[in-house]
């Protein structure tokens, strides 16, 4: 009777090692999953930046191209 009850004790202890382990785990997969979202959130927005850009450097190069009286398509256009 005693010797189950400490074989109960044991395994009792070792299921709670195992769900702090458990728990550990999950913790870091947020954590990590989180930061990867946040990364890609910041590399779409980065994306965007260079995408606004672009286009600006290409209606200021437009504008250039109008006032010296110069054709406004690219010759893959034609």
């Amino acid at each position: 009777m005693f010797v189950q009850r400490d074989r109960y004790a044991k395994l009792e202890e070792a299921a709670g090692y195992q769900i702090a382990a458990e728990i550990a785990s999950l913790v870091a997969d947020v954590s990590s999953a989180y930061y990867a979202i946040v990364q890609q959130q910041k590399l779409v927005n980065m994306t965007r930046q260079s995408m606004e850009l672009s286009k600006k450097r290409k209606e200021i190069s437009d504008a250039k191209r109008l006032r010296r009286g110069l054709n406004t398509t690219n010759c893959w256009e034609r």
